[in-house]
């Protein structure tokens, strides 16, 4: 198992005071530290506060670590488990009876030796049986550890139930764990990271890579997909689709980059194609009504402004839903439908709105369309049809 290296920190404040007393004599020839003196309260203070400064510099080492392991490379600590055994019962007659989740009983191999367990599941034994079915009541251990695993040779019930006559563990309790501490978790990263390669597994692995090479804003990649006919039933199959910061299709030149730099990385039977996306102009005439007290030129900015950056092929299919707001600049979900009712609900959350009065959309010049658009190509991107002709809005003053 690889080493984690620790960084040593000093945090000992007698040890800190020290060094600042041996700065201090060094810059003031015959200075000699003096508990009375006002220097020596203050070193021996700022030194109490840098040690535990200190102390968590030095704990939030292996911390950070495990942090990251856990939610960057993915690697799930190792986490304390319940032992778990299999028992048959035995019942006092046939009358039939029910065992309820939740019974507990204690499993030992020596009398000092004992753990609680409980049954997992409700059990049955119908009318005409004297006991279960062979092993068919499951038990886990109260505690997780290991200390619940190798038991089973002595079983009582712990909970008062007379219609019991006896328990059979069919073999020995096993399955918990302790889990791994922080420092054990470290150590499995270092290993775990020595195995890692720079390289696109799964079809979300794609566009990391492709927005690493300058020029890239944001980027796609569509599973079995051709370009050359827009088939999507290729396999070991890839294309991407690359656009700079205002939504553009990349030059020619950077998708040979783009395609040289996946194919260094993928498997030999990969193929990774070059596409682009396919532009929809969007033309969308709507009527406001305005706030009391704004100005209907305003407003009418405001929205025309709203509108177009909704349809900017720069931010189309961006993950609202992405925590910060870089990772939503670079996010693309490849939608294909522009929502009417999206559309209506964004107008109407601009300041100065009051209500949508009317609103259509569609993809030419003076749109009558009152239902959602749906967008061809693999990859779409909408763009905001031209001010006037393509984006009309009428902004009416309060009533």
């Amino acid at each position: 198992m690889g080493d984690f290296v620790s960084i040593e920190i000093s945090t000992n404040p007698e040890e800190m005071a020290q060094q600042v007393y041996d700065e201090i004599a060094v810059g003031i020839p015959g200075w000699e530290q003096n508990p009375a003196n006002l220097e020596t309260f203050i070193v021996a203070a700022l030194t109490r506060l840098m040690a535990e400064i200190a102390t968590l510099g030095a704990q939030a080492s292996q911390a950070i670590f495990y942090e990251f392991g856990r939610l960057i490379v993915n690697l799930p600590p190792l986490l304390p488990t319940k032992a778990v055994a299999a028992s048959t019962w035995t019942m006092i007659d046939n009358a039939g009876y029910v065992i309820p989740a939740g019974t507990q009983v204690v499993l030992s191999s020596t009398g000092s030796d004992q753990q609680g367990f409980e049954t997992m599941n409700e059990v049955t034994v119908p009318p005409g049986s004297t006991a279960t079915g062979a092993g068919e009541v499951s038990l886990r251990a109260l505690l997780e550890g290991d200390e619940g695993n190798d038991l089973g040779s002595i079983a009582t019930l712990a909970t008062a139930y007379d219609f019991v006559e006896s328990i059979e563990v069919t073999a020995d309790s096993d399955g918990g764990s302790d889990g791994e501490t922080e420092e054990e978790y470290v150590a499995r990263l270092v290993d775990e990271m020595s195995l890692l390669a720079p390289r696109p597994i799964l079809i979300d692995d794609y566009p990391p890579f492709i927005r690493r090479i300058a020029g890239v804003e944001r980027a796609i990649a569509i599973d079995n997909w051709d370009p050359a006919d827009d088939s999507l039933d290729n396999v070991l199959t890839i294309g991407f689709v690359a656009i700079d910061e205002d939504g553009e299709d990349v030059s020619a030149p950077l998708k040979e980059e783009i395609q040289t730099d996946l194919e260094s990385r993928v498997i030999s039977d990969m193929v990774v194609n070059k596409g682009a996306p396919t532009y929809t102009p969007i033309f969308v005439t709507t009527t406001v009504r305005c706030y009391a007290g704004y100005d209907a030129v305003s407003v009418d900015a405001a929205v025309t402004a709203a509108i177009q950056a909704y349809l900017d092929p720069s931010s189309w299919g961006v993950n609202p839903l992405n925590q910060t707001e870089t990772e939503q600049s670079l996010s693309w979900r490849n939608a294909k439908v522009v929502r009417y009712g999206e559309m209506w609900s964004l107008i109407d959350r601009v300041p100065g709105v009051d209500y949508v009065e009317s609103m259509t959309m569609g993809t030419s010049t003076a749109p009558a369309g009152t239902t959602n658009i749906s967008l061809s190509g693999v990859v779409p991107l909408t763009r905001p049809a031209a001010t006037g002709t393509g984006i009309s809005v009428t902004a009416n003053e309060a009533a």
